[in-house]
C-alpha cells in the first residue's frame, strides 16, 4: 500500500461488499470468512504502519520519551533495587584497613521488584465519508491517535495510582514535597520555593534533570530574582531543547500533565533517570481493522493497543551524609 490511507480505502471498498482488494490478501487473520459477513471479519494493519505510529508516539518531547522506555518481549518485567547509598550503614561498603589486618565483608541489599506492563489503547471508528477523505483520515488514524496514547501514557508516569496502570512518581513514596514559605501568599511561587526545591534534588544526574509546569507558573517565574540576578533565563535560538527557557541553569517543560498554579504538581523538578518503564518489544503497537463491526453504520474500526509499565526505582528519597533534608529524583512543592 501506498499509505494507510490507502490500505483504509481499499478496506471501505471491501467493507461495500464492492471487491477485496488482492492486497488485502496478506492481511487476513485465520479465522477470516470471506464471505460470512461475521463481525468478527477484519484485515490485519500492515506492520509498516504499526511502527508509523510507534514512531509518532515518541517523536515529541514528553514523559514518555525522557524516561527511555526499555524494550522486553514478555507482559512482567523484573528487575532489582538497590536503594543503599555510599555513606549508610547497609549494602556493599568500602573500609581502610591496617597492614596485615582482616578484612571486612559486606553485602549488596538488593530488593527484587516485579513490574507488569499494562494495556493501553486508542480505538478509532471511521465513517465512510471520512474514508474516502484520504488527507483527513491520514491525520485521524496517525497523528491524533499517536497523541492520544502518547498523552495518556505521560500521564500514568507522573500521576498513574499503578492500578491498571504504570505508578506514577507523584504518586509514589519517593516524591520529595518541599514545604512552602511561611506567610507566603496562595497561588504565588517564590525564589525561595525554587532553590530549597533544587536543593532536593539528587545531585548524581543533574544533567539529565528539567522542569515540569503549568504554563500558569509562567508570569510568577518570569519575575523571580535573587537580589538583582533572575533565576528565569528566557528561551532563544540557541536553546532549542529549552522552549520555556531555563530554571537555575534547567530547562523548563511546559506540560498539561502539571497541576495549575498553586496546587501540588504545578512545579516539579524531574530526573527521569529515576523512573523505570518497559514497553513491548517489536515495534510496540499492536494495530488492527474490523471492515463489520460497525457495517450497519457504514464505519470501519481501528484499533491500537500498546503495553507498557513503569515505576520509580526509589521506594523512599535517600537521606543524606550529612544533614536531614531527604533527597529524590522527583522533588515538588506543597499546595499554597
Amino acid at each position: 500500500f501506498r499509505s494507510l490511507a490507502d490500505f483504509a480505502g481499499a478496506d471501505r471498498t471491501a467493507s461495500l461488499n464492492m471487491g477485496i482488494d488482492p492486497r488485502l490478501n496478506a492481511a487476513l487473520p485465520a479465522n477470516y470468512h470471506q464471505n460470512g459477513g461475521s463481525a468478527g471479519e477484519g484485515f490485519l494493519v500492515p506492520a509498516e504502519y504499526r511502527q508509523q505510529i510507534w514512531e509518532l508516539v515518541f517523536s515529541a518531547g514528553d514523559l514518555l520519551a525522557a524516561v527511555n522506555p526499555e524494550p522486553t518481549s514478555s507482559n512482567i518485567v523484573g528487575i532489582t533495587k538497590d536503594e543503599t547509598t555510599p555513606w549508610g550503614s547497609s549494602g556493599v561498603q568500602a573500609y581502610w584497613r591496617a597492614e596485615a589486618g582482616q578484612m571486612t565483608a559486606s553485602k549488596a541489599a538488593v530488593n527484587n521488584v516485579m513490574v507488569p506492563l499494562h494495556e493501553l489503547y486508542a480505538f478509532v471508528v471511521a465513517t465512510d465519508e471520512l474514508l474516502s477523505d484520504a488527507p483527513r483520515l491520514q491525520s485521524r488514524l496517525t497523528s491524533k491517535a499517536a497523541d492520544a496514547i502518547r498523552f495518556k501514557a505521560s500521564d500514568a508516569i507522573a500521576w498513574g495510582d499503578g492500578v491498571g496502570k504504570p505508578y506514577g512518581f507523584m504518586n509514589s513514596g519517593a516524591l520529595v514535597t518541599v514545604s512552602k514559605e511561611s506567610g507566603q501568599a496562595a497561588d504565588t511561587l517564590v525564589a525561595l520555593n525554587i532553590g530549597k526545591m533544587f536543593s532536593r534534588l539528587l545531585p548524581q544526574n543533574l544533567g539529565n534533570a528539567f522542569w515540569m509546569a503549568n504554563s500558569d507558573t509562567l508570569p510568577q517565574l518570569m519575575t523571580l530574582t535573587i537580589g538583582n540576578q533572575p533565576i528565569w533565563t528566557p528561551p532563544n535560538a540557541g536553546f532549542a531543547n529549552a522552549p520555556g527557557g531555563f530554571l537555575l541553569g534547567r530547562p523548563i517543560m511546559f506540560s498539561e500533565h502539571a497541576k495549575t498554579i498553586g496546587d501540588v504538581g504545578d512545579l516539579t523538578l524531574v530526573d527521569p533517570s529515576g523512573y523505570y518503564a518497559a514497553t513491548k518489544a517489536g515495534g510496540g503497537i499492536d494495530f488492527a481493522a474490523s471492515i463489520h463491526l460497525y457495517f450497519d453504520y457504514a464505519a470501519t474500526a481501528f484499533r491500537w493497543t500498546f503495553r507498557m509499565g513503569g515505576q520509580p526505582f526509589m521506594t523512599a528519597p535517600v537521606s543524606p551524609k550529612n544533614g536531614s533534608s531527604t533527597k529524590s529524583h522527583f522533588v515538588a512543592l506543597e499546595a499554597r
